[in-house]
């Protein structure tokens, strides 16, 4: 019947979509965890090349409904691997839209500015190891996933795909790094690039720190802890 075609090939459309999907898709470090699903789902699809008579309607529905299952299982492990990952580096790239330090609305001398920088990187890796923890169990889903079972925690294909995975997330990890960093060189910048006329005109000082006529020369004379020797503590002299 027509009916009964229209539906068949419906079927078998979502069928080559999924399986091409995961064919075209997948990246040679996790091509090795579905190898063996793969060629199963192979010897699946030959009879429909080979055997199955596609004038009785119920040989086809027989086939279809093997093959159409085993690849949507398949494919929805495919998608859980390929959708961890990606918002395992999404966390990454939006905790790293904000740098490691943070700017005061005003003047601070190396001392205040030193301890604020401690507290706000302190709190700021709290949120980083609560991400680590969230991107663990996003990886950790794609293990205990049933569908690689026969895969073991220890095999060098899982091994090659934590190193696969490891690598974007360091990727990502590197970027928050570098934005911190251009964000601190367009702080102390003369000219920063990345600021507006009218945000360059507001941006006052990052530090405070005076300079003083000391003995023979002129050193800072800002208080702070360090000490540049036993007889000048609280001074950075001026090279």
């Amino acid at each position: 019947p027509r009916t009964s075609t229209k539906r068949q090939i419906h079927q078998l459309s979502i069928l080559s979509q999924q399986y091409n999907d995961i064919v075209a898709s997948l990246h040679p470090e996790e091509r090795p965890l579905l190898e063996q699903k793969l060629e199963e789902i192979d010897e699946i699809l030959k009879p429909g090349m080979t055997d199955v008579c596609w004038k009785r309607t119920g040989d086809v529905d027989e086939f279809i409904s093997v093959a159409v299952q085993v690849v949507k299982n398949v494919h929805k492990f495919f998608q859980k691997m390929k959708t961890n990952l990606a918002k395992a580096k999404s966390i990454l790239e939006e905790f790293g839209k904000n740098p490691l330090a943070e700017r005061k609305n005003k003047a601070l001398s190396p001392d205040e500015f030193n301890d604020g920088f401690d507290k706000f990187l302190k709190t700021r890796l709290g949120v980083l190891a609560e991400h680590n923890t969230e991107i663990h169990k996003l990886i950790d889903e794609i293990r205990q996933d049933p569908m690689i079972d026969h895969i073991s925690k220890g095999s060098t294909t899982w091994e090659n795909y934590l190193k696969y995975a490891q690598s974007h997330i360091e990727r990502k990890l590197a970027t928050c790094v570098q934005n911190s960093i251009s964000w601190f060189i367009n702080q102390i910048d003369a000219e920063p690039r990345q600021m507006s006329i009218s945000e360059k005109s507001e941006q006052g000082p990052l530090l405070e720190i005076q300079i003083t006529l000391y003995s023979s020369g002129i050193a800072f004379s800002q208080d702070t802890k360090r000490k540049v020797d036993d007889n000048k503590e609280g001074r950075w002299p001026l090279v």
